[in-house]
């Protein structure tokens, strides 16, 4: 009684073919399969590094998606974190081959243009089939075998922008376009062939030579990269926006177990030497702690002053020695 009448429409997509969440807990390693593909077609992939040290690798989001974009339902939980010195790999499969029809999306937080010997950072990448890249003026920009596309629409360094492509040329009539934000860019393309199939393997943040398949490395993605997907279909706008919007409810974070300093153990004096420092969730040190820490380190001298904040789990500090000698690293007074 005195209820008011109301009504909602939500439009619910056909499952995509391949889903990466990138919420793995685990710090990823190098091991197959440890990027898992949620999409029900267990096309897993595994971190690829092309330089040394990396720290790509999920996180926990700061800022998060959601506090960007309020209308989001629920949220994404964590995210790829990419340094520029690794990329994700999945294996080649013909269900990342395209023919007639295809969309993909993904959300994407750069933190830099590609400059000097970088032509584009990637996004993700089929070769032949379809890649997309930002451009040095922070343009989307999709290639395939016959033709191109760039958005007239500016990606902001910094912060979270969903973008997605849509592809048909079913009957012979060809329309493509990208979304920004869920919004249809200006530029649009009306190329009607065929894709061709892509002998190479699958890569997020990262894209290979055409037909020699090696990785480019100038082109790795700098930021963060999260719900990468792939439909067999093109996305109507109505579907790009449930495919932006609809999240899901994320776990809590796990206590700080400890401080964990890495190093190879070897040093020298004519140059500061770059330490990592990881909050540590377990014992093993195998999920991190992805709310704030601050700890001070020892001994003195650390590049900026002892103490170092740590952001979803992972810093570096360089410290520099002027004699030769054994130093013992270690970590004092923390918070929390």
């Amino acid at each position: 009684p005195n209820a008011t009448p109301a009504s909602a429409s939500l439009t619910v997509l056909p499952g995509a073919i391949t889903h990466y969440r990138m919420e793995e807990q685990n710090l990823w390693n190098g091991t197959a399969g440890e990027v898992i593909d949620s999409g029900g077609n267990n096309l897993n992939g595994r971190r690829v590094t092309t330089s040394r040290p990396t720290a790509t690798h999920t996180l926990a989001p700061n800022p998060p998606i959601s506090s960007q974009f309020s209308n989001v339902v629920g949220d994404f939980c964590n995210a790829a974190n990419f340094d520029g010195r690794a990329v994700v790999r999945v294996p080649n499969n013909v269900k990342f081959n395209y023919t007639d029809r295809v969309s993909a999306s993904a959300w994407i937080y750069p933190t830099a243009y590609p400059s000097g010997a970088s032509d584009l950072y990637s996004i993700l990448s089929n070769d032949r089939n379809y890649e997309f890249h930002l451009t040095p003026s922070g343009k989307l920009y999709w290639w395939w075998q016959a033709s191109t596309l760039t958005s007239a629409t500016t990606i902001e360094r910094n912060k979270w922008t969903h973008v997605a492509i849509t592809y048909s040329s079913v009957g012979g009539v060809g329309r493509q376009l990208i979304y920004i934000n869920g919004v249809p860019d200006v530029n649009t393309n009306n190329y009607a062939g065929n894709l061709l199939p892509n002998p190479c393997d699958f890569h997020i943040g990262g894209d290979v030579a055409t037909g020699a398949c090696t990785l480019r490395s100038e082109r790795n993605f700098r930021g963060m990269i999260d719900e990468v997907k792939l439909y067999d279909y093109e996305l109507s706008a109505a579907e790009v926006q449930a495919d932006m919007l609809l999240g899901r409810t994320c776990p809590g974070v796990a206590p700080l177990d400890h401080v964990r300093i890495v190093h190879d153990g070897a040093a020298s004096v004519c140059t500061p030497e770059t330490v990592t420092i990881k909050a540590c969730a377990d014992a093993a040190c195998s999920t991190l702690y992805t709310g704030s820490v601050t700890t001070t380190l020892s001994p003195s001298g650390w590049s900026g002053g002892d103490t170092v904040t740590l952001t979803n789990g992972l810093a570096t500090k360089q410290l520099a020695r002027s004699t030769a000698g054994n130093v013992t690293l270690s970590s004092g007074a923390t918070s929390p």
